[in-house]
């Protein structure tokens, strides 16, 4: 089925586990809770491979099927036996009316992932967020070898398809550099 506000809300007030396609931007099924949504974006308590693994911002209208099915409900269901399901946060409201208002709203120094998906040349940025407006966000960004580049990377708001936050792989990254010392917030706040 097509997201809709009425069935987001409910597989967000049954704490249903989802699972949703996005054909255009990514050919694997995506499986995870739904914890708020707005008009136009849908937070989701992503799990992979029985694992609670981080938030990922999505767009609604990338959306081209969500379900919750047999499969979703038995293993929702050993997440819950397994005490994994008590790790999620379902009370912790973010602004999701907009992509910069996420973003902003987080720490100054964490780590993001945003992604272009549907770019001739998809996009991933890994990084701090120097900037953000309802037009652009400016990311300070890192290799896979964990090497800051010199210069920050922009990308459009409106072509963001995908936005991740606290993930197992930020998470390695991130521990890295609180060893090293070398995380710097590069944001300026008000």
């Amino acid at each position: 089925m097509k997201a809709n506000s009425q069935n987001l809300k409910v597989f967000r007030n049954d704490r249903a586990l989802v699972s949703i396609r996005r054909d255009e931007c990514d050919d694997r099924k995506l499986q995870g809770f739904i914890v708020d949504f707005s008009e136009s974006l849908i937070l989701l308590q992503y799990v992979y491979d029985f694992r609670v693994d981080g938030r990922l911002l999505l767009r609604i209208e990338d959306i081209t099927d969500m379900e919750s099915t047999e499969t979703d409900q038995f293993q929702k269901q050993l997440l819950l036996e397994e005490g994994d399901f008590e790790k999620i946060d379902f009370s912790r409201k973010q602004p999701i009316s907009s992509y910069d208002a996420y973003l902003l709203s987080l720490p100054r120094n964490e780590i993001v992932i945003l992604e272009d998906e549907l770019a001739e040349d998809p996009e991933f940025l890994i990084g701090t967020l120097m900037f953000a407006d309802d037009q652009i966000a400016t990311v300070r960004f890192f290799n896979g070898a964990a090497k800051w580049k010199d210069q920050p990377s922009d990308i459009e708001i409106k072509r963001i398809t995908c936005c991740q936050t606290r993930n197992n792989y930020i998470n390695y990254y991130a521990n890295h550099f609180a060893r090293k010392g070398t995380l710097l917030a590069t944001r300026k706040d008000g």
